[in-house]
């Protein structure tokens, strides 16, 4: 009698064990294919899957004046504020109401349409922009990622002693030129229309007012000379001059 009974509880056994591994297999073969749909339908929006239109036409347009620039390089505020509106404006269209020509004065603006850089007749249509604008806004991250600053710095203290250059009261220096002769021992800075030499001790030697910001000095023995830039500002206008001091 005993032995039957165990004989039952085995056969009782075995059923539901079998059961149990048919139904977890059942649930798991179920849930297989909705995942495999799932990750089909959520692909990851990347420069090569989205919006390809935008991006061959922003390769086409952008790169006829300089390197492609990809989505990634700005936030997207700076794209859409700032640099989108201007390249509109050099590329014959109007966008965010963006005014090339605002603040810069009459030989300025002469100048700049001499050179046609902001064409009155747009290169490309209204669809095609719209979607060199629609590739850069879905692209563009809303914040670019912080610089990577993790260089460790040298313990060893560096073999100079800096010292602090101060030129009358400025708040706001605009150096355009910063140059040593080593010859005479003397330090040349240019702050817009002033001119300073500085001996090795730091004391001034000499102090000139000059007629447009320089870039340059040559120091010969027919004299002192400086290439000038025109103007401070960036100006398309040619008066860049090379003059004795």
């Amino acid at each position: 009698m005993i032995q039957d009974l165990l004989k039952k509880d085995r056969r009782s056994f075995l059923f539901c064990s079998l059961v149990s591994l048919f139904l977890l297999w059942q649930c798991t073969s179920d849930s297989q294919p909705q995942q495999l749909e799932a990750n089909t339908h959520s692909p990851v929006p990347t420069s090569d899957t989205v919006n390809i239109p935008g991006k061959e036409l922003a390769k086409k347009y952008c790169q006829s004046c300089h390197l492609f620039p990809t989505p990634d390089q700005l936030d997207k505020t700076t794209w859409t504020e700032n640099v989108l509106p201007n390249m509109a404006a050099r590329l014959g269209l109007s966008y965010r109401d963006y005014a090339p020509f605002e603040g810069l004065g009459a030989a300025e603006i002469a100048s700049l349409k001499s050179l046609n850089v902001y064409p009155e007749q747009a290169i490309l249509s209204e669809e095609e922009w719209i979607e060199i604008v629609k590739y850069y806004e879905e692209l563009a991250p809303a914040q670019l990622p912080a610089q990577d600053r993790s260089s460790p710095t040298s313990p060893a203290p560096p073999p100079f002693t800096p010292n602090l250059v101060e030129i009358g009261d400025k708040l706001v220096p605009q150096v355009t030129l910063l140059k040593y002769d080593e010859a005479n021992k003397t330090l040349f800075i240019s702050d817009n229309l002033n001119l300073y030499a500085l001996d090795q001790q730091g004391d001034f030697v000499g102090s000139w007012q000059i007629q447009s910001p320089s870039s340059d000095i040559a120091v010969t023995e027919r004299g002192i000379f400086l290439l000038s830039i025109g103007q401070f500002k960036p100006s398309d206008q040619k008066e860049g001059v090379f003059f004795p001091l």
